[in-house]
């Protein structure tokens, strides 16, 4: 059976009512080399943003997460507001582009007022009476207290897929097992065919002489330790044992298993490397295949 491992996609929604308000917290992951935490959070929850942060970052693993709040308060009168400064920069922007595309082109279209005004941050959305909220105040208790849950129903999402995605590395490690066994098969037969092939290009060489049975002996033990992929093989056992022994024990595995899956990347490019038999380059080539579907699959763990 499995240990707890975590996939790095993932989605969670929950709303609570809290007297006239109602809370709506959103969180999604997606993969990331590390954790990057994204929140788009109302103004009035400034004061609560770094124990956001906080709860998530001891929550969640690796991925990018974004957490988007909402406060709906049907009881509050809404107005919009503009920003100055922020239109007035964006016509200073427009001048200088405009200024820019007349001399390449001489001709432009004017930016319209619609989409100044649907410019980010140029017009504002506030409440009526809409008070700093802090972590020790109800409201911002309520928050957090929804942030916990809806933290632990992505994690659930997260682990769902994680044990999705250990069932199908599972998979493809027995198959990559498989296909190492054949190539063990295979090491008697390629050694006959070369022992045969340098015998046959010896006789062709030297016609009717007589073949020095010692010297033909040291060239082919020569060509055998040169092409010998038993070594190869075996560390190739290893790191499947350890992929198996990793995704059992869980955790954070990613970064360990994707190293894993550089080494058997590694290994069998060695073994393909050696190879001159066209069924064993065969095998080779399934392995790789393999190998690299394992490796994107590492990619999506945390």
């Amino acid at each position: 059976m499995s240990g707890t491992v975590e996939s790095m996609t993932g989605f969670a929604r929950l709303e609570r009512q809290a007297e006239d308000v109602r809370i709506i917290w959103r969180l999604k992951s997606v993969n990331h080399r590390f954790l990057d935490l994204s929140l788009r959070m109302p103004e009035s929850c400034a004061g609560l943003e770094l124990s956001v942060a906080g709860h998530l970052k001891k929550s969640m693993g690796r991925g990018r997460v974004e957490g988007t709040l909402n406060l709906v308060n049907d009881a509050q009168q809404t107005r919009l507001e503009l920003d100055p400064e922020r239109l007035k920069a964006l016509l200073e922007v427009e001048s200088r582009a405009a200024e820019l595309v007349s001399q390449q082109s001489g001709q432009r279209d004017a930016i319209s007022l619609k989409a100044l005004l649907a410019w980010p941050g140029v017009v504002l959305e506030r409440r009526e009476g809409q008070d700093e909220i802090v972590p020790d105040s109800d409201l911002g208790r309520e928050v957090l207290s929804l942030l916990q849950e809806v933290a632990a129903r992505l994690t659930e999402t997260r682990l769902r897929e994680g044990a999705a995605l250990v069932e199908i590395m599972s998979a493809l490690l027995d198959r990559l097992a498989d296909f190492r066994e054949k190539v063990v098969t295979y090491i008697p037969v390629v050694r006959e065919t070369m022992a045969t092939r340098l015998q046959e290009r010896i006789a062709e060489l030297t016609a009717e002489r007589t073949v020095d049975e010692g010297r033909f002996a040291q060239e082919m033990a020569f060509l055998l330790n040169k092409s010998d992929i038993g070594e190869e093989l075996d560390r190739l056992q290893v790191h499947i044992a350890e992929m198996r022994s990793v995704l059992v024990n869980g955790g954070e595995v990613g970064r360990r298993l994707d190293f894993l899956c550089q080494e058997l990347n590694r290994e069998v490019n060695t073994i393909g490397s050696k190879s001159q038999e066209a069924d064993l380059s065969s095998l080779v080539v399934e392995m790789k295949v393999i190998v690299e579907k394992l490796r994107e699959q590492c990619q999506n763990l945390a």
